[in-house]
């Protein structure tokens, strides 16, 4: 909340902004009433210093220039502390006011390039058209800059046990993306909370010979971003430029053994299978290639792993995987992820910016 003496402060033509020599302020006039810029506004850093949960009267309370009602507030930036940016607008969900569910930094006039702001963002997250996006949790960021992210408080129709804690590392991220605003949460936490992906090789050690009913405990302890996919698998992120997500599943019955898994590959997949072909061949060996369309000069790629346990087939759209022996080999499991890791930095685009 502005003190008196701020307030003072701003009341003249020729206020002084961050230290700088005297500028003239020019405003708008409405109506006779004079409309100044943001001169007592909030700085990235205050905003970013605010712990979630909290509620708009409580932002409002804390900030300058901050507006609120009962499900927003506004946190107008102070003028050469924020960029591009002129405001933060935070909305808070009717079903959960653990904190704010969305956060949406708004770029002045929309004249900002974006570049920045992309290069950010891109620092925590492989990015697809602008967008992560992995179970309640989505950050995007605009061709314009504007950054933002909305926190689904239900998940499956229940609440979202992790709520405030996605909500307060999301802020942090989306802070930091903008105006490298230092942060408190950890690349584990990002990964945990916001799904961001594993290391292929952490999934790879993954024990493969657990039944299901420990299987069902285990994965998401040893991987919280893990998302259930019915009622005996998973889907686990993984930091990849090319595959962001491992399926696997048990056997649904009692002591049911791990049986299938399945790789999904990003927009990045397309312009970049030949050379991760290439790379996988330096990994793991020549492939068997089968004329798919010869007229288009087509093929596909099989590259086995494991005593022929199962093999990784490539084409110009798709990866699919071919169990040959059940259960899967955990050795070949590894190897395979071992390989794509090594193959990480040959996506159009690259590893991110990290």
């Amino acid at each position: 909340m502005s003190s008196e003496s701020e307030k003072k402060e701003g009341s003249g033509i020729w206020p002084v902004v961050g230290g700088l020599s005297p500028v003239l302020i020019v405003g708008a006039i409405f109506g006779g009433v004079w409309i100044w810029p943001h001169v007592h506004g909030a700085t990235p850093a205050q905003l970013m210093a605010e712990s979630f949960p909290t509620s708009p009267k409580q932002i409002a309370r804390d900030l300058p220039s901050t507006e609120s009602d009962s499900t927003s507030a506004r946190v107008k930036f102070k003028i050469g502390t924020a960029g591009e940016y002129e405001r933060a607008d935070l909305t808070w969900s009717s079903s959960n006011a653990d904190g704010p569910s969305s956060m949406r930094l708004r770029v002045e006039h929309g004249e900002h390039e974006g570049a920045d702001a992309m290069t950010g963002i891109s620092r925590h997250f492989h990015l697809q058209d602008g967008r992560h996006r992995w179970g309640p949790v989505t950050i995007r960021c605009d061709a314009d800059g504007e950054l933002r992210y909305e926190i689904d408080p239900q998940v499956d129709g229940k609440p979202n046990p992790r709520f405030a804690r996605q909500v307060e590392a999301a802020k942090e991220v989306v802070l930091n993306a903008a105006f490298n605003v230092p942060m408190k949460v950890s690349d584990r936490d990002i990964a945990d909370l916001l799904g961001s992906g594993y290391p292929l090789a952490d999934v790879g050690k993954l024990d493969l010979s657990m039944p299901l009913e420990t299987a069902m405990t285990a994965v998401p302890t040893r991987f919280p971003a893990a998302v259930r996919t019915g009622s005996s698998g998973f889907y686990i992120p993984l930091d990849h430029p090319i595959v962001y997500r491992v399926e696997m599943k048990w056997s649904n019955r009692q002591g049911g053994r791990f049986d299938t898994f399945r790789l999904s590959t990003t927009s990045a997949y397309g312009p970049s299978h030949a050379a991760l072909e290439a790379c996988l061949e330096k990994k793991a060996g020549p492939p068997r290639v089968t004329v798919t369309d010869y007229a288009a000069g087509r093929k596909s790629y099989r590259f086995p792993f494991g005593a022929n346990a199962f093999t990784l087939e490539l084409d110009e759209s798709s990866m699919s995987i071919e169990a040959v022996v059940l259960p899967v080999d955990p050795a070949a499991f590894a190897a395979l992820f071992q390989a794509l890791d090594g193959c990480r930095d040959i996506a159009e685009g690259g590893m991110r910016t990290k």
